[in-house]
């Protein structure tokens, strides 16, 4: 068949009785779709029949993965679901099969509930499997600890993990190999994560016995990074001031945050609902914008800063004497510049 986009294959239901009379196709049926460019395939979690559906995939651009627990019966978050080990070995033995073709360029995996990603993914030579991804997202990893390390993916642009509940860190592995003069991450530009309320700790290297890091390129294109909603993160990674592109940097309800510094930002920094934020310093972005951070107390040595937004919370009886020394820093150095008509700054009260 000549088929190339199929945004909406169902596995059907692998019990004979079928209660809920739920149709949908058994993996095989894919075998004979070698055209395919696109493919999303649902309910993955009632496939039973283990076969290589993709190996004569070779013009496959865009996959995703979608699985849905028995349990869930429509809950979109998939809150309280418990898998049993049966449950566990048989969903992570079928998608170790499943092994995508070297062509794919953009990947999502969606609520996948085995503990541990797939060898495909997980694997030291993911530069080789697959040389052209530049999209990859990971959503809702219920019980994933580890991220496979696609720091060596060589065109990645995008990468997204959204919902790692079980991950506590993530390390050095997260670059993949490293060998002198080595690029991590060349190629990414927007790098986020989200909702992922236990993990604490972001290191991208360990140290040598020298004390120094590995001569190492990193982020060497990142544009946009994005922490959402990573309540118990201690700090930024000392790695992200090798970010020398950096445009926008992003931190929501980040709240074990304590300090943003010496990070080569080159326009934005918004940060919201940091509760334990202390101190954002030696940064050299244009736009700040401070929401709802009642313990900041240093704000300094921005000496390109040229617009300030400070939403306060409405129980604020004064405004923040960062704001003060900031004012006179300001002016002492604007005049020089010949840009003090570009200072702008805002101040209001939430509601």
């Amino acid at each position: 068949m000549n088929l190339n986009h199929l945004e909406g294959f169902v596995i059907g239901h692998s019990d004979p009785t079928n209660e809920l009379h739920e149709e949908g196709c058994d993996l095989e049926e894919l075998r004979a779709l070698s055209k395919l460019r696109c493919l999303r395939i649902y309910r993955l979690e009632r496939a039973v029949t283990r076969v290589s559906v993709f190996v004569d995939k070779t013009l496959l651009k865009e996959l995703t993965l979608y699985w849905i627990s028995p349990e869930e019966d429509g809950d979109d978050e998939g809150d309280d679901v418990t898998w049993t080990e049966q449950q566990f070995q048989a969903v992570e033995k079928l998608c170790d099969e499943l092994s995508p073709p070297s062509s794919l360029q953009d990947l999502t995996i969606r609520r996948f509930p085995g503990r541990q990603l797939p060898f495909w993914l997980m694997s030291t030579s993911l530069d080789k499997s697959f040389p052209n991804l530049a999209f990859l997202r990971f959503w809702y990893l219920k019980s994933c600890t580890e991220l496979p390390p696609p720091g060596m993916l060589p065109l990645l642009k995008h990468l997204d993990v959204t919902g790692g509940e079980a991950i506590k860190t993530i390390g050095p592995e997260f670059l993949g190999r490293k060998f002198p003069g080595a690029s991590a991450f060349p190629k990414l530009e927007h790098l986020e994560f989200d909702e992922m309320p236990n993990w604490e700790e972001w290191s991208v290297w360990r140290m040598e016995e020298n004390g120094q890091g590995p001569h190492l390129k990193l982020f060497p294109n990142l544009k946009i990074c994005k922490i959402i909603e990573c309540p118990k993160l201690r700090a930024l990674p000392e790695g992200l001031s090798h970010a020398t592109k950096l445009k926008e940097l992003y931190l929501d309800s980040t709240q074990d945050l304590r300090e943003i510094t010496n990070l080569r930002l080159n326009y934005k920094l918004e940060v919201k609902d940091n509760t334990m934020l202390n101190r954002i310093s030696n940064l050299s972005m244009k736009y700040l914008k401070v929401e709802d951070c009642p313990n900041l107390d240093y704000v300094e040595n921005l000496d390109r800063l040229q617009q300030l937004v400070l939403i306060c919370p409405r129980q604020m009886k004064q405004l923040p004497q960062w704001l003060s020394t900031l004012f006179s820093s300001a002016k002492a150095f604007l005049p020089l510049s010949g840009a003090s008509e570009n200072w702008n700054c805002n101040a209001t009260s939430c509601c």
